[in-house]
């Protein structure tokens, strides 16, 4: 178990949602970050990492059709040469909007070394 520390939960605020791509994504320096905040993010800047100690994992649902999707990663654990990422989906069980959305959760992560394979446990619970 990892400590994480949430960077951004929510709504990308993209100029067009289907240019981010759905996918577990673990980023190790400001470029990676940088490129993939300016997909989600028109007007804000980054949250700050520190990139000696730290690392992000960004997990992007991609294009949902309507508001009340949300994602959160609950747990990260280091395993021999991977990060598992435990996650949950929630969709609306109810009246939503008609709104293309694009859920998003990045957090901050302990750096992990040369672990490159990610795996995503995500659990999806309906709402409302």
């Amino acid at each position: 178990m990892a400590t994480i520390r949430t960077l951004f939960r929510g709504d990308a605020d993209a100029d067009e949602p289907a240019a981010l791509i759905p996918g577990l994504f673990l980023l190790r320096n400001a470029e990676e970050w940088d490129s993939h905040w300016r997909l989600m993010s028109r007007d804000r800047e980054p949250a700050p990492v520190s990139w000696d100690t730290e690392l992000v994992l960004l997990l992007v649902l991609g294009v949902r059709p309507t508001t009340g999707y949300h994602v959160t990663i609950e747990d990260v654990v280091g395993r021999v040469r991977r990060l598992e990422a435990h996650a949950v989906e929630q969709r609306p069980g109810g009246f939503t909007g008609p709104m293309r959305t694009v859920p998003v959760h990045a957090v901050a992560i302990p750096a992990a070394g040369d672990r490159d394979e990610l795996t995503l446990i995500q659990r999806i619970v309906i709402t409302g």
